[in-house]
């Protein structure tokens, strides 16, 4: 469609006719007003504009060739309006002033007709996208927290733009407590500087977010262990809803509490029947501090792989080895000869080598050896096949004689610091169920708030009950 400018008529007579009196209404509206019209022999072409409009927003037709972003989204909004879509709405910033844009389309005597209304944004309400306003409150009061006792989840909308920086747009009390604010409206747009972050922190969080989210549905589950909190790990569920803006839900560990001996309990929280890799990471993490107090299920002699193993691709052979003497060099004493494929490998806490080898019949197998720096003469150690390199499921985890899985898979699940590990991968499912309401392919800035508040339910059905 072709863009024509629009004519300048007068309107000084005095009229009662319908047309005229809404014609007034327009041109005297203290909102801008910009209306467009379509023909299928001429195209679009603008038919009014009051004076309000002609001050602010003069820009999106003295702009040939929609060379700007502002003017690009305003005539896109124009289209998709007169198209049929419904509750178009923009947010654009024109000479250095934002603006609230809202479109609605009519008819008028067989005319398709597109009517976009302007206002000036308040300062403050510049702060955040036009498309969350709705959220800001309900996360800001806590809302859900308040209603169902969660009282463990922090809930935040952070903007990163670029490694090194982010802003948290809002968080809820929990998330305003660690960075000692009294009340969650004084994080309202802070920015890490403001909150004393460390750049090394920020950056950790823009790789984590990234780098875990998943390309389609942009929905990341990790842990973070930040240099400003040393004994604090958070266990993260995030979700980019706009670009560069995250929804981020987590749960804070404190990583000093006690571990140990319990009476053996039923997990609260489940045992998970598959784990990602870096909820497997994490697990390892805990073992290695589970067994370093219950050592009666390691063993102090490198094992030999069962013959079981080899058979089932699917299977992880994983057990405690506890000496003062390391497990490296191992040479043969496992039964095959492993070349090293990199060094030592350090992401957060755990320390990990990797070792592969191939068998006569072509098979390939990986093993990996794990310590921890502040645990001593405790390392796990974990077999599985080349293929299988990404889930380990628990039906398919086997051990030493002394391992044996399915009593530690319980104790190690009944202490509360796991049961928060599970809580994180059960919020992500939340994520997940918000997929059922809105199409993450066609999410956007028209619908985000209907995805977000599509997890804020799902959160309502599961902890409500």
């Amino acid at each position: 469609m072709t863009l024509k400018r629009q004519r300048t008529e007068s309107y000084g007579r005095v009229s009662s006719t319908a047309e005229d009196t809404a014609l007034s209404v327009l041109l005297s509206s203290e909102k801008a007003m910009v209306v467009v019209g379509f023909n299928n022999n001429t195209g679009c072409s603008i038919r009014l504009v009051n004076d309000s409009a002609q001050e602010i927003l003069s820009q999106l037709w003295d702009n040939p060739g929609y060379s700007d972003d502002s003017t690009r989204s305003f005539w896109t909004s124009v289209m998709a309006t007169a198209k049929g879509e419904k509750g178009r709405k923009d947010e654009l910033d024109l000479f250095g002033q934002p603006l609230r844009i809202k479109y609605r389309r009519t008819e008028v005597k067989g005319e398709l007709i597109v009517i976009a209304s302007a206002k000036k944004m308040k300062s403050r309400d510049a702060i955040f996208p036009f498309e969350l306003n709705g959220l800001i409150n309900a996360l800001e009061e806590d809302v859900i927290g308040k209603t169902l006792g969660m009282i463990e989840i922090n809930v935040s909308l952070l903007k990163i733009p670029r490694r090194g920086r982010h802003t948290y747009l809002v968080g809820n009390r929990n998330v305003a407590n660690i960075f000692h604010l009294q009340d969650a409206y004084l994080l309202r747009n802070k920015s890490c500087e403001e909150l004393e972050c460390l750049e090394s922190d920020s950056a950790l969080m823009y790789d984590q977010f990234k780098s875990y989210a998943h390309p389609e549905t942009k929905t990341a589950t990790f842990s973070m262990d930040l240099e400003k909190f040393p004994n604090t790990t958070f266990l993260t569920s995030s979700r980019e809803v706009l670009p560069d803006i995250f929804l981020c839900l987590c749960i804070a560990h404190n990583r000093t509490s006690p571990r140990g001996p319990r009476l053996p309990s039923v997990p609260k929280a489940g045992i998970p029947k598959m784990w990602i890799r870096n909820r497997w990471d994490q697990f390892m993490e805990e073992c290695i501090h589970f067994v370093n107090l219950n050592r009666h299920h390691s063993v102090s002699t490198r094992t030999k792989l069962p013959e079981g193993f080899l058979q089932d691709d699917d299977q992880v052979f994983c057990y405690a080895y506890v000496s003062n003497q390391p497990f490296l060099p191992s040479g043969n004493s496992d039964g095959y000869i492993w070349k090293s494929s990199r060094g030592v490998v350090c992401a957060g806490n755990l320390q990990r080598k990797y070792h592969y080898t191939e068998l006569p019949n072509g098979m390939k197998l990986r093993r990996r050896v794990m310590w921890l720096e502040d645990v001593k003469d405790v390392w796990m150690i974990e077999y599985r096949h080349f293929e299988n390199g990404t889930n380990t499921k628990a039906d398919k985890l086997i051990g030493s004689e002394a391992m044996d899985w399915q009593s530690i898979l319980r104790e190690i699940y009944s202490q509360p610091n796991t049961q928060l590990g599970v809580e994180a991968d059960n919020m992500t499912a939340h994520f997940q169920m918000a997929e059922t309401r809105v199409d993450a392919s066609e999410l956007g800035t028209h619908n985000v708030e209907t995805y977000v508040n599509s997890i804020l339910h799902s959160w309502a059905s599961a902890y409500g009950r």
